[in-house]
């Protein structure tokens, strides 16, 4: 077992960070598949659901290095980031983006322990990049947001241009796609609700199954965007 590449694991999936306030059912589903799922600590600046979102409150920029905008609770792995999230936006996204190699995509406001991780930065007008965004490999991308699309288009990259419709998130209008899924190596995408509720689920499954990807549901529920599952480990080959 070995830690597995920020986003980007290859292998089968051994180990995820996951919201605290996940359904059972969707644990259960995990751990049958032989994940384990540990929670991520919550952040006691924010109060909204998002404090318990792993998007919003973790940032994995290298392998092997995890900040935390929570409490580490004696998780080796963690390390207390110094940004201080509160509920005024884009302050709750300050680790909400994502890395590629040594590139950084995250919006104007981005914690400054992340950005110091990575040698090459693009900015995005979207704050919440890694929520609106899955990434499925260095080159193959399916995000909701405009920006994102642009930026990653404009590279060369597969991208596909979705919506969140159907994806549910308390408080908010609608959730995102990222926060709705994870990517479980093995190429599967994992929808936390049933995937043909997804607005866009056709295009999502044709895009997917394009590059060589299955799309399953966790659930039967509505898809609802818990802060995406987040892959820690994975098997050795």
């Amino acid at each position: 077992m070995k830690l597995c590449q920020p986003n980007l694991p290859i292998n089968k999936v051994k180990s995820v960070f996951i919201s605290a306030i996940m359904p059972d059912i969707i644990k259960e589903n995990l751990r049958n598949m032989g994940i384990e799922t540990v929670d991520a600590p919550p952040c006691k600046t924010l109060n909204s659901e998002l404090a318990y979102h792993p998007d919003i409150v973790l940032n994995n920029p290298k392998i092997g290095i995890w900040y935390s905008a929570g409490d580490i609770n004696m998780n080796k792995l963690l390390t207390k980031g110094a940004a201080v999230l509160n509920d005024k936006y884009p302050n709750d996204c300050l680790y909400n983006c994502f890395t590629i190699g040594n590139t950084l995509y995250g919006g104007r406001a981005v914690a400054e322990e992340i950005v110091k991780e990575c040698k090459n930065r693009i900015v995005v007008a979207q704050g919440y990049t890694k929520c609106s965004t899955v990434t499925l490999s260095e080159t193959d991308f399916i995000t909701s947001d405009p920006s994102v699309y642009k930026v990653l288009a404009s590279e060369g990259k597969n991208v596909l241009k979705t919506t969140n419709e159907g994806i549910l998130l308390n408080g908010f209008s609608c959730g995102f796609i990222g926060g709705c899924t994870g990517v479980l190596g093995n190429k599967i995408l994992a929808v936390t609700g049933k995937k043909e509720l997804l607005g866009d689920y056709q295009n999502i499954n044709s895009f997917c199954k394009n590059i060589g990807y299955s799309v399953i549901s966790l659930s039967s529920e509505q898809p609802y965007d818990y802060g995406g599952i987040l892959p820690i480990t994975e098997e050795d080959c």
